[in-house]
Protein backbone atom coordinates (compact mmCIF):
# COMPACT_ATOMS: atom_id res chain seq x y z
CA UNK A 1 0.00 0.00 0.00
CA UNK A 2 1.41 3.36 -0.94
CA UNK A 3 1.27 6.39 1.25
CA UNK A 4 -1.05 9.26 0.42
CA UNK A 5 1.79 11.52 1.51
CA UNK A 6 5.15 11.32 -0.24
CA UNK A 7 8.13 12.85 1.53
CA UNK A 8 10.86 14.26 -0.67
CA UNK A 9 14.32 15.46 0.27
CA UNK A 10 15.79 18.89 -0.45
CA UNK A 11 17.47 17.81 -3.73
CA UNK A 12 14.21 16.28 -5.03
CA UNK A 13 12.29 19.37 -3.96
CA UNK A 14 14.70 21.62 -5.88
CA UNK A 15 14.55 19.33 -8.93
CA UNK A 16 10.75 19.35 -8.86
CA UNK A 17 10.69 23.15 -8.57
CA UNK A 18 13.03 23.43 -11.57
CA UNK A 19 10.91 21.02 -13.65
CA UNK A 20 7.74 22.81 -12.57
CA UNK A 21 9.09 26.19 -13.66
CA UNK A 22 10.27 24.86 -17.04
CA UNK A 23 7.09 22.87 -17.69
CA UNK A 24 4.73 25.67 -16.70
CA UNK A 25 6.66 28.26 -18.72
CA UNK A 26 6.26 26.02 -21.75
CA UNK A 27 2.57 25.39 -20.98
CA UNK A 28 1.89 29.14 -20.72
CA UNK A 29 3.70 29.76 -24.03
CA UNK A 30 1.45 27.11 -25.61
CA UNK A 31 -1.75 28.52 -24.10
CA UNK A 32 -2.20 25.62 -21.69
CA UNK A 33 -3.08 25.83 -18.02
CA UNK A 34 -0.30 25.47 -15.48
CA UNK A 35 0.12 22.30 -13.41
CA UNK A 36 0.56 22.13 -9.64
CA UNK A 37 3.65 20.33 -8.40
CA UNK A 38 1.49 17.47 -7.10
CA UNK A 39 0.00 17.04 -10.60
CA UNK A 40 3.51 17.03 -12.06
CA UNK A 41 4.58 14.30 -9.62
CA UNK A 42 1.59 12.16 -10.63
CA UNK A 43 2.44 12.64 -14.31
CA UNK A 44 6.10 11.76 -13.70
CA UNK A 45 5.05 8.52 -11.99
CA UNK A 46 2.66 7.61 -14.84
CA UNK A 47 5.24 8.29 -17.56
CA UNK A 48 8.09 6.63 -15.66
CA UNK A 49 6.03 3.50 -14.97
CA UNK A 50 5.92 2.86 -18.73
CA UNK A 51 9.73 3.05 -18.97
CA UNK A 52 10.80 1.17 -15.83
CA UNK A 53 11.81 -2.43 -15.51
CA UNK A 54 12.92 -4.30 -12.40
CA UNK A 55 16.13 -6.28 -13.03
CA UNK A 56 17.76 -8.23 -10.20
CA UNK A 57 16.13 -6.02 -7.57
CA UNK A 58 17.18 -2.77 -9.26
CA UNK A 59 15.10 -0.17 -11.11
CA UNK A 60 16.24 0.11 -14.74
CA UNK A 61 14.92 2.78 -17.10
CA UNK A 62 14.40 1.49 -20.65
Amino acid sequence: MSSAYLRINKFEEELLAKMSKELNTSRIENNLSVMKESEIMHEIIKVASKKIEIVKGEIVIK
